[in-house]
């Protein structure tokens, strides 16, 4: 329920998380267009991982320091005597920007040199690998002298005590008379050098071995090629993050003006805050569409039909002749809606009166295109009778008590003692009166008339009526202690079923032409009026002077 709630918002301030994602892509689109281009040149390196062992017999990978030695490069191409180099062969005033990255679990490193000159971040690029090379065995030993070297120095010296040791052997032994002992003790000696000497060769050698290997560590891979697009800004990719930051802004504030807001959208948010029986709801009606229109069969005129098929249900418990429609707020659809009401009530073959007890702002004399010349305030000034100033409409069974001449204090006309009598008088002569009257929190005109009907019914508009003004209209309601039947939902948010979606297009259609005559609510129909004469219930004009 709570997820459908959070659908209901997001779908309710759509255009809310449009405008702020378009908003939030267009400033992204216009903060890169004025960025300068960035190139990227990248040359792959490969550092050669160092072994144990002797050359020529088992070699083992030490697999711990090449990675440290991975690392350890990384930081040494960003190192400022790296760099100090790099820009002189380049011929750069500022170091460019490096980025080194070691490719997990290979011996590969990727150097990377951002510039905004294409030319100027490849030629960068390959010369940083030549330096490294040309550094490769100085990074290694360091300034002090190679082991080669060293072992170089002990081997000649070395050789020279061999030869040495011969020439003392070649003297002992050619001395006369021969003495064992003496050449024993050379032959000694000679063995000694040797086998020291055979065995700093050998150590010569693998040294020597080791450092032509250490000479080649560094190796080009993948040379940088001259980049065709700029590396940053990446247009694409702002104007992504750009609609999602917008997207997580809209969502926010969405639901930020959905708490601020207190705007009533939906059936189950006017339920919650009425606390009120909903009597029908009305979809939101075409504009200047015709009165008699409602007598087809579109979704509009069935919503007026149930609204009906309610009201009369509710006369099984208490008798329900004088029905007062308002609304908490001004055009909220309360006129047009009597109209409906009255319009559908007398399909049913009752004998309806509407009264336009809108004596500020009256409609009903410009919806049914009468004459206001004489209406409810000259009946409760006394200068005309009721009877005389209800008048007949083009629609059988419908008649109006306009509002007539507009008055100066409409609230004091209203609180007539004579006002509860005339109703009285009405409700003997009409099976239903509909009281058309203004908006309950607008002006105290309907809190006058609420105590004297039998029931009320409070209009709400779903996108126009407020929380704080429902729920005051219906505080008031009680506390005037006045029937309250329930509600009317207008312009709710109902469509037809798919099935019958094509039903009502074609009937609306063939409705149109049908109702052609009627296009205008008071145009005479001869024909019309014929009808109408016959039926002893549609006598216009056939009142009892009581």
């Amino acid at each position: 329920m709570a997820l459908l709630s959070y659908v209901k918002v997001i779908w309710q301030r759509k255009w809310i998380i449009v405008v702020t994602m378009l908003i939030a892509a267009a400033v992204a689109a216009a903060i890169t267009s004025q960025l300068n281009p960035v190139y990227r040149a990248t040359i792959k390196l490969r550092l050669l991982t160092t072994t144990q062992g002797e050359v020529g017999s088992l070699v083992e990978y030490n697999i711990w320091y090449a990675d440290r030695l991975l690392n350890t490069y990384v930081q040494i191409v960003q190192s400022r005597p790296i760099l100090d180099e790099l820009m002189e062969q380049v011929q750069l005033d500022l170091p460019p920007e490096i980025e080194v990255q070691a490719l997990t679990n290979t011996e590969l490193i990727e150097v990377s040199v951002l510039h905004d000159d294409p030319r100027t971040a490849t030629d960068a690029a390959n010369a940083l690998a030549n330096i490294l090379i040309e550094h490769s065995r100085s990074l290694y030993t360091g300034s002090g002298r190679s082991a080669t070297e060293i072992l170089g120095e002990q081997l000649a010296q070395n050789e020279k005590e061999v030869i040495k040791a011969r020439a003392q052997y070649e003297e002992v032994f050619n001395e006369i008379p021969p003495n064992p002992e003496r050449i024993a003790d050379a032959r000694r000696v000679i063995t000694l050098n040797e086998d020291v000497y055979f065995s700093l060769l050998r150590q010569y050698e693998q040294a020597r071995a080791v450092e032509a290997i250490r000479a080649n560590t560094v190796s080009i891979v993948e040379p940088a090629v001259f980049p065709d697009e700029p590396f940053k800004p990446n247009m694409k990719l702002n104007l992504a993050l750009g609609i999602m930051v917008g997207l997580v802004g809209g969502l926010g504030l969405a639901f930020l003006f959905n708490n601020l807001d207190s705007t009533l959208y939906d059936l189950e948010q006017i339920k919650q805050v009425s606390r009120l029986p909903v009597l029908g709801e009305i979809p939101k009606l075409a504009r200047k569409r015709p009165i008699a229109l409602l007598a087809s069969i579109f979704p509009e005129s069935e919503a007026f039909r149930r609204l009906r098929t309610n009201l009369f249900a509710l006369e099984r418990e208490l008798p329900i002749q004088t029905i007062l429609i308002t609304s908490a707020d001004p055009s909220e659809g309360k006129s047009t809606m009597v109209a409906g009401l009255a319009f559908t009530m007398a399909q049913a073959k009752r004998k309806v009166l509407i009264v336009d007890a809108d004596l500020r702002l009256p409609t009903q004399h410009r919806i049914y295109d009468l004459s206001n010349e004489v209406g409810l305030s000259s009946v409760l000034t006394g200068d005309a009778r009721w009877d005389d100033a209800v008048q007949s409409t083009s629609i059988p069974g419908i008649h109006v008590l306009t509002s007539g001449p507009l008055s100066a204090n409409p609230f004091e006309l209203l609180s007539t003692p004579g006002l509860p009598i005339i109703l009285q008088q009405l409700q003997q002569q009409f099976d239903v009166v509909l009281l058309d009257t203004p908006a309950f929190l607008t002006v105290s005109d309907a809190t006058v008339l609420a105590p004297v009907v039998d029931g009320v019914i409070l209009l709400v508009s779903c996108g126009q009526a407020r929380r704080e003004t429902v729920r005051s209209v219906c505080d008031q309601l009680q506390n005037h202690t006045a029937r309250v039947l329930g509600i009317i939902v207008n312009r709710a948010q109902k469509k037809p079923s798919r099935q019958y979606q094509k039903y009502y297009r074609a009937a609306m259609a063939l409705q149109d032409k049908s109702y052609l005559h009627l296009a205008r609510v008071g145009k005479s129909d001869p024909a019309r009026d014929a009808g109408a004469a016959s039926d002893p219930a549609y006598q216009p004009h056939t009142f009892s002077k009581s």
